[in-house]
């Protein structure tokens, strides 16, 4: 589509024309931010559900000008409510700093768990963290953490990767009746055939 089709359809309304055309003038090498927020609130007004989450995102960083968690938490909020993982995300991150709300931790959290078990891969490595270090009085389950690192690893995430590693090789991981635990991308290899049990890694926290 011609980037002329595309204006003329983002001014007869067409929210979905509106959000490529803010996306586009961000990715721009000399952005025009009067005109990114014009389209992208344009197309988050009519309910497109990543422009609702972008315009959050530039309220939340304050990319455009004006920083402002008031803004960005309640478009979070309506995002979060049509179903976006990355809302989610947003949306329990500005729960646990009470960026344009109050703090609540625990509500925090259970957004981010949401992200997390939606595919997203920076509330993955949160969690992983979270239970790295027993916060949001969920308790220390290094487990869980090396789970939620391995996860956000995959996906490629800066930083995950070194966290899955430090703790995936110097614990050892057992139930409480002693058994080896497997983690979800061991029992993966194992149903693929890579990886048979009695050649596991044996560790136990």
């Amino acid at each position: 589509m011609s980037s002329e089709t595309l204006m003329k359809q983002a001014r007869e309304g067409d929210p979905e024309a509106q959000f490529q055309i803010a996306s586009a003038l961000i990715s721009s090498p000399d952005p025009d931010s009067d005109a990114i927020l014009k389209w992208m609130t344009a197309s988050a007004n009519q309910g497109h559900v990543k422009a609702i989450t972008n315009l959050a995102i530039i309220y939340y960083f304050g990319d455009l000008g004006e920083q402002s968690f008031e803004k960005s938490f309640l478009l979070f909020k309506k995002a979060s409510s049509i179903g976006d993982p990355a809302a989610d995300y947003y949306l329990g991150i500005s729960l646990q700093k009470g960026h344009g709300t109050v703090v609540d931790t625990a509500s925090g959290f259970q957004y981010l768990m949401k992200a997390a078990n939606d595919g997203m891969p920076d509330a993955q490595l949160s969690l992983g963290k979270a239970y790295e270090d027993g916060t949001v009085g969920i308790g220390k389950d290094l487990f869980a953490a090396v789970s939620w690192y391995a996860y956000a690893a995959e996906a490629g995430i800066p930083g995950a990767g070194d966290r899955f590693n430090e703790l995936y090789y110097s614990q050892h991981f057992t139930d409480h009746a002693g058994n080896q635990r497997f983690f979800w991308f061991e029992e993966r290899a194992i149903e693929s055939g890579n990886m048979p049990k009695d050649e596991s890694n044996e560790c136990a926290d």
